[in-house]
């Protein structure tokens, strides 16, 4: 039985079957990646936090044990989050009522995307804690919702930085010293 050889059609070159296989991995790649960023399932994973966190004794124990720790970092998510609204609405200046209508929507969305990592990074950290501080191949860096996280966070963060650089600069910096100053004080 001889294999089945494709005609060459006038115009159209002959795909081979690696190209064929690329595109279909393509596609079923993008899907993936969908369905594993989606809105969906990052508010299924914040409930789920949300249950560890009322259910699982270590989580609360470490988040209550460390307060005068967390609260600064609450109080950094919050004001991140009214940096984003401020750069949005700042950004859209002349088109005042859009800048209103995303207001709220970028608010919350941030609120809701810096609060289920901040709460998540605390997790990891009260795991390794249990585990008596060495790495569990399991944990590492907390579950990001990126595609949220790049609409809710970081294009706010790119519009303040065109609105107000040196109040988006700062707030960079201070998110990278936020963590390591964190893990300073909690030894």
């Amino acid at each position: 039985m001889r294999p089945k050889v494709q005609k060459y059609q006038r115009g159209v070159p002959p795909q081979p079957y690696a190209s064929r296989m690329m595109t279909g991995n393509r596609q079923f790649l993008s899907q993936d990646f969908l369905a594993q960023h989606s809105p969906q399932r990052a508010l299924k994973e914040a409930v789920n936090l949300v249950h560890r966190y009322q259910q699982g004794e270590s989580l609360r124990f470490y988040v209550r044990k460390r307060l005068r720790l967390v609260v600064p970092m609450a109080l950094l998510v919050l004001v991140t989050s009214l940096a984003c609204m401020a750069g949005v609405v700042g950004y859209f200046t002349g088109a005042a009522l859009l800048g209103l209508v995303l207001a709220p929507f970028v608010l919350l969305g941030s609120l809701f995307v810096q609060t289920f990592v901040l709460f998540s990074w605390l997790e990891t950290r009260a795991l390794a804690r249990a585990f008596g501080g060495r790495k569990s191949p399991a944990l590492g860096f907390p579950p990001v919702p990126w595609l949220l996280a790049a609409i809710f966070v970081l294009l706010p963060i790119l519009l303040l930085v065109d609105v107000a650089p040196k109040a988006a600069f700062a707030l960079l910096a201070v998110h990278v010293l936020a963590p390591i100053m964190f893990a300073r004080l909690d030894r």
